[in-house]
């Protein structure tokens, strides 16, 4: 089957967030006397959507509040965040974007967050040309690690799982996307190192080699379109 979409996570594989978002959950956690630990963050939360965290949180360290307001003080941290700050991309981000709208492959961004965020990488690094779709998760009933948002990406792209890849970064995403029937590439970073990815399609420790890979897809056994 021939290739037509790369469908790309955002957090920790498009843009470097992951930091951002550890210390916008230690400022909310701090509020209710909670010291969270980076190492902590990275084994148990990194590439988590907040309402799932939340619901961890809350009953991790029985706090006096329900998970969807502690969300909400996170979301309300991430949207000041926003006003006066983009993430910056990761490496080779940029020109593997290019190169594959370049190949005339439709992109999408799929994450298992919240919209804003998304749009604030598009519109602050000039990139909403490139992209034809994006989900995330307040088009779904249920997030990352459920398929839904892939299905839903592609269902508006008009395409088949068997005809896209996604790219990826923590456990949580690969298991949607795998879940979703789609080839998985993951890239580890520093936040998402410790995950168990093992169930994607490849492991690649920078993005730059994910592109390589899929490029040689046509002279190469390692998967079939």
């Amino acid at each position: 089957m021939k290739l037509k979409a790369i469908l790309f996570d955002h957090d920790g594989t498009l843009v470097d967030s992951e930091v951002t978002h550890f210390e916008l959950w230690q400022a909310v956690l701090e509020k209710h006397n909670v010291e969270l630990a980076e190492q902590g963050y990275k084994d148990f939360h990194s590439g988590t959507p907040t309402p799932r965290n939340a619901e961890i949180l809350v009953e991790k360290y029985a706090l006096a509040i329900t998970p969807q307001a502690l969300a909400e003080e996170k979301e309300k941290l991430t949207h000041e965040f926003f006003t006066k700050n983009t993430f910056p991309l990761m490496p080779d981000s940029l020109d593997t974007i290019q190169h594959f709208h370049k190949m005339g492959l439709k992109l999408g961004v799929v994450t298992g967050a919240g919209r804003f965020g998304v749009t604030s990488t598009l519109q602050g690094h000039q990139l909403e040309q490139y992209f034809d779709v994006i989900t995330t998760g307040e088009d779904v009933i249920k997030s990352k690690p459920d398929p839904a948002v892939y299905l839903l990406a592609m269902e508006r792209l008009g395409v088949k799982a068997d005809e896209c890849v996604a790219i990826e970064d923590t456990e949580n995403g690969i298991r949607s996307a795998i879940a979703a029937g789609l080839v998985c590439c993951a890239v580890k970073n520093n936040y998402s190192a410790g995950h168990d990815l093992s169930i994607a399609t490849k492991v690649f420790g920078r993005m730059k080699d994910a592109k390589d890979w899929i490029n040689r897809r046509d002279s190469t056994a390692e998967f079939k379109f």
